[in-house]
C-alpha cells in the first residue's frame, strides 16, 4: 500500500475513534486480558495490557491501528511472553464462518488477486496473466452463505441452551469480516 493511501485511511480511522469510540465495546476484566494490534502496513504488537476503556480508547488515538485484538483468556501477567503469563480462565468462543461449510455459491462470488502482477480473475487455481499459483483468494457472503450460517448458529444454540443449559451465560455477536462473514458465540466464564 502506498504513503497516500495509508495517510488517508490512518486519518479516516483515527476521526472514526475519535468520533464513535462509544460504538467499541471494551471487554469484561480488560486488565487481565492480552491487547495486540496492526497498524497499515506493518506486523503485530503484542502483549499489552491496558486498565480500563480509556487506555484502549489512547491506544486507538496514538497508535491508529487497522485490527486491534484481545485474548479470551485471562491472565495474571498479560504483558509477559506466554509462558509466563500465569493463565488463570478463558471464555469459551464459537465461531461458525460461512467459508467452512463448502457451499457450491462460493464459486460464484469468490475472485483470485494474482500476488505477481496483481490480475484479478474469477476463482482460478493459477493467474490467467502469468501463469502465477501464487493467488489470494477474496470472497462476500451472498444471501445463501448467510442463511446456511444462521442454520448452524442454530444447530450450536440449542446444543448450547437447550442441552448444556447455558441460556444466562451466553453472548451472541455477529459480525462481517474482511474474508467473509461470522458469527460468534461467547461463553462467559466457563466453568464446571
Amino acid at each position: 500500500m502506498n504513503e497516500i493511501d495509508i495517510k488517508f485511511l490512518e486519518d479516516s480511522f483515527k476521526k472514526y475513534y475519535f468520533n464513535h469510540f462509544d460504538l467499541i465495546s471494551t471487554p469484561q476484566r480488560t486488565s487481565e486480558r492480552e491487547f495486540g494490534y496492526q497498524k497499515f502496513n506493518s506486523g503485530m504488537f503484542r502483549h499489552i495490557s491496558l486498565k480500563d476503556d480509556k487506555e484502549l480508547h489512547l491506544l486507538f488515538m496514538q497508535n491508529i491501528p487497522s485490527d486491534v485484538y484481545c485474548s479470551n483468556a485471562y491472565y495474571s501477567f498479560p504483558t509477559s511472553p506466554m509462558n509466563e503469563k500465569d493463565w488463570k480462565e478463558a471464555d469459551l468462543i464459537f465461531d461458525i464462518d460461512a467459508k467452512d461449510l463448502n457451499l457450491s455459491c462460493r464459486k460464484n462470488h469468490t475472485i483470485s488477486i494474482c500476488n505477481e502482477c496483481n490480475e484479478v480473475s474469477k476463482d482460478v487455481n493459477q493467474c490467467i496473466k502469468c501463469n502465477s499459483t501464487k493467488l489470494e483468494k477474496k470472497s462476500l457472503p451472498c444471501k445463501n452463505c448467510i442463511d446456511a450460517s444462521k442454520i448452524e448458529v442454530n444447530k450450536l444454540s440449542n446444543v448450547l441452551i437447550n442441552d448444556l443449559e447455558l441460556v444466562k451465560k451466553i453472548s451472541m455477536f455477529i459480525f462481517p469480516v474482511m474474508k467473509d462473514f461470522m458469527f460468534m458465540f461467547l461463553i462467559h466464564n466457563f466453568k464446571k
